[in-house]
């Protein structure tokens, strides 16, 4: 939920939680359509000022993640570097960092 224009605003259907904000209002973290036990997890990012409704899987958003799977992002830079937590397999996790292609969110 973002409180925005005095109204709460709904993210996602799905439960999750925001785990950073950029100074440009860039929101990210992660979210699961179930109980955090069992379901997967994605990671996700949004924007403070509602621009763009809702949140958008970053998986959507990385052009070369080849098999990795982005289950959170942990953190956000001012010029939109993400820090993140992903997975090859069910077995392997590890930290990532996105670079933006572009200037930044």
């Amino acid at each position: 939920m973002l409180w925005h224009g005095g109204q709460g605003v709904r993210l996602s259907t799905d439960r999750g939680s925001a785990y950073a904000i950029s100074q440009r209002g860039v929101i990210v973290g992660t979210l699961s359509s179930g109980p955090f036990a069992t379901s997967p997890l994605n990671g996700f990012v949004a924007y403070a000022d509602n621009s763009q409704a809702g949140a958008t899987p970053l998986d959507r958003l990385v052009v070369n993640l080849g098999k990795f799977h982005v289950l959170a992002g942990l953190g956000i830079t001012n010029d939109g570097r993400i820090l993140c937590l992903v997975n090859g397999d069910a077995a392997t996790r590890q930290l990532a960092e996105l670079v933006p292609a572009a200037a930044g969110p």
